[in-house]
């Protein structure tokens, strides 16, 4: 009997470990799909390549080399994979980022809070950039998803006037706290299950000059982008600036909640063949 209590604990514990290492890792969904409303279906998308304005206002704390911040943009996805263009039958597909907040340090890092939302939109005709009307025409069309952020650190670095280094590399972690029915499916063709999908968004970002800077550079940014972002012209650093953002949007996949449910279920026998064996 002992020979058999030592057998099960250690194939319980092998597949406790097991599962803790799923749980603990995601996975990047490579293949998967998106059949969008009334528009085509792609399939075999690694990421999603977009182009963009945010608009960032910086708030001193009382250490004047640390400021909170709000950033708000707009983003337009026009390529798949390695700089393919992404068919969207004449439509277009966007997204509103808003209600993100987070802390910057003057020639520093910057990091990023909990709560801000990816809205991503796809509307079969294109509006984006052409008025002030849906937030620079991000918001036209259907609502596809919702990403919420996750709070953490970005990888920037901060200039000492409180703009990011130029082109400095942001990575923004999501998890999907909605996915529209049928839209956003794997490789089999399967819907990805909600909250259990995550997205990271990596971003190369540099103050836009052309919310002005100086004589040397004076206010040419769009109007209606400024409008539709809540912003001031001209710039003013490190109070407040638009910043230029071009990156991808990547997809992973976490265990079910089976998976967790599993995890514990082995956890906690494992603690009862110890029990029984003392």
């Amino acid at each position: 009997m002992k020979i058999r209590a030592k057998t099960c604990c250690a194939a319980i514990a092998a597949i406790v470990m097991a599962a803790s290492g799923q749980v603990a890792s995601a996975n990047e969904i490579d293949n998967f799909q998106l059949n969008l409303p009334g528009g085509p279906l792609d399939i075999g998308l690694s990421q999603l390549g977009f182009n963009g304005e945010s608009y960032v206002n910086n708030s001193p704390t009382g250490d004047p080399s640390v400021f909170t911040f709000t950033d708000t943009g707009v983003f337009n996805f026009t390529q798949k994979g390695n700089g393919v263009v992404l068919p969207l039958g004449g439509g277009q597909l966007t997204a509103y980022y808003h209600g993100a907040t987070g802390t910057a340090v003057l020639n520093g890092g910057l990091s990023f809070n909990a709560g801000g939302l990816l809205d991503i939109y796809y509307s079969p005709t294109i509006t984006y950039g052409t008025s002030s009307a849906n937030v620079y025409g991000a918001t036209s069309g259907t609502k596809i998803a919702t990403f919420t952020q996750i709070a953490g650190s970005s990888g920037s670095s901060v200039n000492p006037d409180g703009t990011p280094s130029s082109n400095g590399s942001l990575t923004l972690n999501f998890s999907a706290s909605f996915l529209a029915a049928g839209v956003w499916r794997d490789s089999t063709g399967t819907p990805l299950p909600l909250a259990f999908t995550l997205g990271f968004v990596t971003s190369n970002a540099s103050e836009d000059l052309t919310g002005g800077c100086n004589a040397a550079c004076p206010v040419s940014i769009d109007p209606n982008l400024v409008t539709a972002l809540g912003g001031t012209v001209p710039n003013v650093e490190p109070n407040h600036f638009f910043v230029n953002n071009g990156g991808q949007l990547k997809l992973e996949a976490v265990p079910e909640p089976a998976s967790i449910g599993l995890l514990g279920l082995g956890l906690a026998t494992l603690a009862f063949v110890r029990r029984r064996r003392a």
